[in-house]
């Protein structure tokens, strides 16, 4: 139960789209860099996701690099998620397909 009501806040967030949104959802994402402190994967999917809603060349560049993640389900969902995005927005044509097919 946790997890879903972390996730919806995280969504609200993304739906406000603004910067401060878009920047501290990306620092969710992230993977932590400090030893022993591990985020789980759970919560960066759900920041992913929210950045999602976000659903602009920001929240696009933001998810690209978040799919080359060492965690291949955080790097998958990211990579989706910018696809998605790409096509909500127009942004994802022919050229611009083939220069994302590797991610």
């Amino acid at each position: 139960k946790a997890a879903k009501t972390q996730a919806a806040l995280l969504t609200l967030i993304g739906k406000t789209g603004t910067p401060e949104a878009l920047q501290q959802l990306t620092k969710i994402a992230e993977p932590e860099t400090r030893l022993f402190m591990r985020k789980s994967a759970a919560v960066r999917i759900a920041a992913i996701r929210a950045i999602g809603e976000i659903r602009n060349s920001e929240s696009v560049a933001a998810l690209q690099a978040l799919s080359s993640d060492k965690d291949k389900e955080v790097a998958e969902t990211a990579a989706l998620t910018a696809r998605v995005v790409m096509r909500r927005t127009g942004e994802l044509t022919p050229s611009t397909l083939e220069a994302i097919k590797d991610i």
